[in-house]
């Protein structure tokens, strides 16, 4: 399955190293959003270790994100430079939502 794929909630299950989960999922709005966020977070890191792989999954409108490694020492790096990559993304992608009036419909005045 190439890392592109859409990930199947019942299926997939990770693992940093045989004990411990190792999968993240953040809710978007819409399928769009989340494809946005993965385009936008999956760019290599330049502060990223050599033996941390991350892979990434759209599955509707849920981003996965995948950390495996041999040691898990440098993986909290890697995970707090993901959180700070996202927070990033996700407000871009709130900036870059269209503002609609909060009253739609018949008669919705100014």
């Amino acid at each position: 399955m190439s890392k592109h794929e859409a990930l199947s909630p019942a299926t997939d299950v990770w693992y940093l190293n045989h004990n411990t989960l190792s999968t993240i999922t953040v809710p978007f709005g819409s399928h769009l959003e989340a494809e946005m966020a993965r385009m936008a977070m999956d760019i290599e890191d330049p502060r990223h270790h050599p033996a941390i792989q991350k892979e990434f999954r759209v599955h509707g409108s849920i981003l996965a994100v995948r950390w495996t490694a041999e040691d898990p020492g440098p993986l909290p790096d890697s995970v707090n430079s993901f959180f700070q990559r996202l927070f990033l993304v996700i407000r871009n992608i709130q900036h870059s939502r269209p503002q609609f009036p909060l009253r739609l419909g018949r008669g919705a005045g100014p």
